[in-house]
């Protein structure tokens, strides 16, 4: 081996230590500013009892039962970008990844419907669930698109204007939004922005709300 080829070497893995380094310090440097905006949202939603898990420098999760008139369980997640390896991180960002924010929650009460809601900036095809119909909703960004196996009650929760409202809110970070019968009920996928924490959980809350509340009747669909 050459002396050429070894302080090429020796460049690299320093290159990719100090890098590596960096990007550790850049991740955990923006978990404490989301903790931190996110400890002042959490803390009066669910009081002192809220659990936590730490996954380093990749993210972190938190949970709790909220003082909530249709939430049970509250969870949420986030996941940052490796930064650690700047190719990838690269990469990913050129490709539209983003930093998420994942909010899990149940209700109080079984839902008896399912409803799915995508931005067209994640697809522009819908996998439509078994027995569920497109929906129209006046207000409705265009840029989402929605489905439900009860059409009628979906429509009348999402027309609700903290529902509705609440979706405008977070409409630059909206990713998707499930509601299913299955524990954990809800699910919300966004990009994460720090500005945004609050307005995500007021629109969950909000929403598990209007579908408790929304009327029941008709033939339930497989």
């Amino acid at each position: 081996m050459s002396t050429f080829d070894i302080y090429f070497i020796t460049g690299l893995t320093v290159l990719f230590t100090l890098s590596y380094s960096v990007g550790i310090h850049m991740n955990r440097r923006v978990l404490r500013r989301i903790w931190r905006r996110l400890s002042g949202v959490v803390r009066p939603i669910c009081g002192r009892r809220v659990g936590f898990r730490n996954f380093g420098s990749s993210g972190f999760k938190v949970w709790c039962r909220p003082k909530s008139k249709s939430l049970s369980k509250l969870e949420i997640s986030v996941f940052l970008l490796s930064r650690e390896i700047i190719l990838y991180y690269l990469y990913a960002k050129a490709r539209g990844k983003r930093d998420r924010l994942v909010i899990l929650s149940s209700l109080k009460e079984r839902p008896k419907m399912k409803l799915d809601i995508v931005s067209r900036r994640v697809t522009e095809k819908v996998s439509v669930s078994r027995g569920a119909k497109l929906i129209k909703v006046k207000g409705l960004p265009s840029d989402l698109i929605a489905a439900s196996t009860k059409p009628k009650e979906a429509e009348k929760a999402l027309r609700n204007p903290r529902v509705l409202g609440g979706l405008r809110k977070i409409r630059p970070i909206f990713r998707s939004l499930s509601l299913s019968m299955e524990e954990p009920h809800l699910e919300l996928l966004c990009d994460l922005d720090e500005n945004l924490l609050e307005e995500a959980l007021k629109f969950v809350d909000a929403l598990g709300e209007a579908v408790l509340t929304a009327p029941r009747g008709g033939r339930q669909h497989p």
